[in-house]
């Protein structure tokens, strides 16, 4: 059939107006008043660097400090602000210009190009009219942030290791294990808010290598006891690990004078031992092959240590022994930590309120804003204090159990004691069965079987009836195919109560990938029955709450629904109301595997139960391939549960930044229309886009405290929509939860297209509300679940790639990253009515 194509809208939805529900409350905010923008007209100029390939900070920073640079732009070159790529700022007139710079040392010249062409005059006054909702966002504002944004980083930028926003002194570390520290430094960013240009400064955690031998960090992160240990180790692995991580050299000539200092970038590592890897080089006028080791001796007068060990290859193609190597300071680890790293940068990074306040005013004060020489040259102002923001206190909503029984939390929380599920699952669980993954020894049976009489006793009072009682219980054998086991446990539970189990339950040794993946991918793909694990400590302890814990997810896995808002606390009312959560995952730096896009959405009017999707795009892309045909089986969902067509599609979207919002309205939204002609030319409900950040460095802290918690945190329910929030667009602060440690952080809602048009009360509620009845928790989350729920989703997808092993600790090289991406494996049919993400 004919389809008439989606315009989308060019702009974002403009703010509606302000809600007035809720208690009002005054808050300070981390963003700092620009009292004074700069002044002057400021002249942008595009950069030319040779032909613009391969340009590499050392060598972008050489160009910049070069002598010929320097003079050509004589007195200007202090107050020019470079973005170290394509453009530069200045208030000066440069005529522009085209030289070669000398970025060699003495002995060897090394010419390259550099060249200025003046491409536009940026007039700040636009700023003051944007933040004043007199201007629309255009290329002027953007480059006038930008160039503010740079202006401000270029003191600290002297002094620091900066990275993007984050600069840090490298004073204050915490070691982290295998040769990671944790360092502690400050976040600013230039943000448009209403009224007024703000400073956002927050504090910044961040993992590095450690810096000094090179030998000794390898030691450390292998967990080697030894040198000789390391002659075991698989360097081609570590190759990828340590890929581009800089090293000097540090050796001396053969008069003994120390080697200028050069810093080398690491491409691997060489195949054989020191003593065995040759070059070829030219002694005297003739051809000589001579071994790294060799050469060292020779012509540096070092004898190696451990000539046992390989080479490191640096960028070009020279060969490093690794005992002369050390690593320079202020690099940053991109990978992912481990559990145990990541616990403890957890602990270090976490704040009360009041020292997260005063650690940012010591940034303030490091920073000197009053004292800063460019900013002066400017006349560039910045406030000192914290600016003051007017919120509020939503009212907490009132969730329904079974039974007609009525909870009303306070702070966030509330317990399950007394309380059936809003709808058990359906029929009692007549067959399951479970499986131990660690040893009889360790978790006997006895003790296994204790834990099952309180588990089922828990269930039952939650509303879940056992026709059995008593489930088999199989230890899995060591030796035998994770796969085989599970699909043993399955026949096993289906012998015994002469019917296909409802469920399978796994103990777990430790929190790691494995046997947890192939557990998952066996049974939503191959069996097609909900699983539950649980670790090991936990069946020891056999404690009421946690079994009362896996009860939730056991019932939203089984069909049942845990809760529901009251009728008087959902704002969806009867209107028959399709929410969708979509979130794209991506492999962390050096993973395997493929980015995934995961949707979910929901399957009742009330908006509790979903139902989900998941797809396998190519790495780091954004684009949800077939998106128009997710969003037509997510609403024939929706249709075949409820007996209703949706009327209204809301859509709330992870993980994009505010340079990719245009594009979720251009393609996302433009899909889901495409999904509403697919099913019915006649077919159009409204639709309102939202987007989720929680990546950002708003905090907001109180003034008094009745306003707070026990930890000093705005109470659940706090919504900021002014002062600091965008001048006209359509966007708020929601702190929805209690936090147990740490400064509390709120989640970032933009509305980017609304054809619902909720007043801003009802909308706002509807985000807050909807946090109380996440089915995992008896506290109200961060985030609307739909948007959990598909990272939950994208979590369990990881295991679906045909392409892994599910070894997250896998690496990919960069050859094989762009390889054809295959489909992930089908969730069961027999699941998709079903919450088994859960």
């Amino acid at each position: 059939m004919d389809v008439t194509p989606y315009k989308p809208p060019t702009d974002s939805a403009v703010r509606p107006g302000y809600g007035k529900l809720g208690r009002p409350v005054n808050l300070k905010a981390n963003f700092f008043k620009i009292n004074a923008l700069p002044n002057h007209k400021i002249n942008q100029y595009h950069v030319i660097i040779g032909d613009g390939s391969r340009l590499t900070r050392m060598l972008v920073n050489k160009i910049w400090n070069s002598k010929e640079l320097k003079q050509q732009l004589g007195s200007s070159w202090r107050s020019c602000v470079y973005d170290g790529k394509s453009l530069l700022w200045t208030k000066d007139d440069i005529t522009d210009f085209f030289i070669s710079v000398n970025i060699g040392n003495e002995k060897r010249e090394q010419l390259i190009d550099f060249g200025i062409q003046k491409t536009t005059t940026i007039n700040l006054q636009t700023l003051t009219e944007f933040v004043n909702s007199k201007y629309a966002l255009d290329p002027h504002v953007l480059n006038g942030i930008m160039f503010l944004d740079l202006l401000l980083k270029k003191r600290p930028s002297e002094t620091l290791y900066g990275f993007m926003r984050s600069f840090f002194s490298g004073e204050s570390t915490f070691a982290l294990g295998n040769g990671i520290e944790a360092w502690k430094g400050f976040y600013q960013t230039i943000r448009p808010t209403q009224g007024q240009m703000s400073v956002n400064v927050d504090v910044s955690s961040s993992a590095f290598w450690r810096d000094g031998s090179f030998l000794s960090l390898l030691l450390e992160y292998t967990n080697s006891k030894d040198v000789q240990s390391l002659t075991r180790i698989d360097f081609k692995t570590l190759s990828r690990r340590f890929r581009l991580l800089k090293v000097t050299c540090k050796h001396k000539n053969n008069q003994g004078t120390p080697l200028s200092r050069k810093v080398y970038s690491i491409q691997g590592f060489s195949s054989n031992r020191a003593s065995a890897t040759t070059f070829t080089r030219n002694n005297n006028g003739k051809s000589e092959t001579i071994s790294v080791s060799k050469y060292f001796h020779e012509h540096h007068n070092v004898r190696l240590q451990y000539p046992d060990l390989p080479c490191v290859v640096v960028k070009n193609g020279a060969m490093l022994p690794v005992e002369l190597c050390y690593v320079e300071k202020g690099q940053r680890y991109t990978a992912k930590l481990n559990a145990d790293q990541t616990a403890k940068m957890i602990r270090f990074a976490a704040q009360r309120p009041h020292e997260r306040v005063q650690q940012i005013q010591g940034f303030i004060r490091q920073s000197a804003w009053d004292t800063d020489p460019y900013l002066a040259e400017y006349g560039m102002k910045i406030a000192s204090s914290m600016t003051d923001v007017s919120g509020r206190i939503l009212n907490t909503p009132s969730i329904c159990y079974g039974g007609n029984s009525i909870e009303r939390p306070t702070g966030g929380s509330w317990n399950l004691r007394g309380k059936r599920f809003f709808k058990p699952a359906g029929a009692p669980v007549k067959s399951w069965a479970v499986m131990c993954f660690t040893s009889s020894r360790k978790l006997p049976t006895v003790v296994i079987e204790n834990f099952v009489k309180t588990y089922v006793q828990a269930l039952t009072g939650l509303g879940i009836q056992f026709s059995q009682k008593k489930p088999p219980i199989m230890y899995a054998d060591a030796r035998a195919n994770i796969s085989e086991s599970v699909k043993g446990l399955y026949r096993k539970a289906e012998l015994v109560s002469k019917c296909p189990p409802d469920y399978l339950f796994f103990i777990v040794d430790r929190n790691s990938p494995e046997p947890y993946g192939s557990i998952k991918r066996i049974c939503n793909t191959t069996l097609g029955i909900p699983s539950q694990c649980a670790l090991s400590h936990h069946i020891q302890a056999a404690k009421p709450q946690y079994c009362a814990n896996l009860g939730m997810k056991i019932n939203a896995k089984l069909g049942g629904i845990n809760t529901v808002l009251q009728a008087k606390s959902n704002p969806l009312g009867t209107v028959p109301t399709l929410i969708i959560g979509a979130d794209v995952y991506h492999p962390g730096v050096g993973a395997s595997g493929v980015s995934i896009a995961s949707l979910v959405g929901s399957l009742n009017l009330e908006g509790s139960k979903y139902t989900a999707v998941s797809r396998a795009i190519p790495r780091h892309q954004e684009v949800i391939d077939d998106m128009k045909d997710v969003i037509v089986h997510l609403l024939q969902g929706f249709k075949a549960s409820t007996g209703a067509i949706p009327q209204r599609i809301i859509y709330f979207r992870d993980g994009t930044s505010e340079g990719q919002f245009k594009f979720v309205i251009e393609q996302e939204l433009g899909e889901i229309k495409a999904a509403f002609q697919k099913l019915s030319l006649n077919y159009n409900p409204k639709v309102t886009v939202c987007t989720t950040q929680k990546r950002h460095h708003a905090r907001f802290f109180i003034k008094n405290k009745q306003d707070g918690d026990k930890n000093g945190n705005p109470l659940p329910g706090t919504i900021i929509e002014k002062n600091v929030t965008h001048p006209f667009e359509y966007d708020f602060y929601l702190i929805s939860h209690a936090t147990l440690q740490g400064v509390t952080a709120p989640v970032h809602y933009t509305v980017l297209h609304d054809e619902i048009r909720m007043p801003p009360d009802q909308f706002q509620a509807l985000c807050n509300n909807l946090c109380y009845v996440y089915a995992r928790s008896t506290t109200s989350v961060s985030l609307v679940p739909p948007v959990y729920y598909a990272h939950l989703v994208s979590n369990l997808a990881k295991f679906q790639d045909p392409t892994l092993d599910n070894d997250t600790d896998s690496v990919v090289s960069e050859e094989n990253s762009e390889e054809t991406v295959k489909p992930l494996a089908e969730i069961s049919g027999k699941l998709k009515s079903k919450m088994w993400f859960m």
